[in-house]
């Protein structure tokens, strides 16, 4: 037996998930949103990870994390991108950094 479509998201409005998830991006942690926080500390984490895996070789004699050397520096480009991308644009949307 299949519930249908409405009634299931009526036991959802009466569980109060939508609310939460409404709130979710709308709660505040020091004033900061929820969303901008994890996604500046997402960036942050991303970042340190990229200048890891891209100053690794240094400190073990040229052994690289995964199969090859290039895929060692894509992997840390990537990282190092997408962290760049996180950081700025939670920067951005608080407000925190002038265009």
């Amino acid at each position: 037996m299949q519930i249908p479509r409405y009634a299931r998201d009526d036991k959802l409005a009466t569980l109060g998930a939508d609310k939460w998830l409404r709130s979710l991006g709308q709660a505040t942690i020091l004033g900061v949103s929820t969303g901008l926080l994890i996604r500046f500390v997402l960036g942050v984490i991303l970042c340190a990870l990229g200048l890891f895996i891209a100053l690794r070789p240094l400190f073990t004699h040229n052994a690289v994390l995964t199969s090859a050397r290039w895929l060692d520096v894509a992997f840390a480009f990537v990282f190092l991108v997408r962290g760049v991308m996180n950081i700025k644009s939670a920067l951005n949307r608080r407000g925190g950094m002038n265009r």
